[in-house]
């Protein structure tokens, strides 16, 4: 007795890591959605109660990592382009 040929062919899912996938964690542990959203809150209530006590002090809050970008040199100071060897050593003698 032979089995029937099967029509569809059935390929293996991608297996998603709940670590980076959220929708994946969320199917995992659906309580995690809560865990992170409380995370954010106590995180910015962190950074606002540090901002007040700094403030009190009269100290500036320290600039938010990767607010500003590297400035441009300056116009002046830029390396002049080296000039190949090969003309310089191609001068010819009297």
């Amino acid at each position: 007795m032979v089995n029937p040929v099967k029509k569809t062919v059935k390929l293996p899912r991608q297996k998603k890591n709940p670590l980076k996938n959220l929708n994946v964690l969320l199917k995992l542990n659906p309580y995690a959605k809560t865990e992170k959203r409380r995370a954010i809150l106590s995180e910015k209530q962190h950074r606002d109660r540090l901002a007040a006590q700094l403030a009190k002090r009269g100290v500036k809050a320290a600039p938010k990592a990767g607010g500003k970008a590297k400035a441009a040199p300056k116009a002046g100071t830029a390396k002049p382009a080296a000039k190949p060897a090969q003309a310089a050593a191609s001068g010819k003698k009297k």
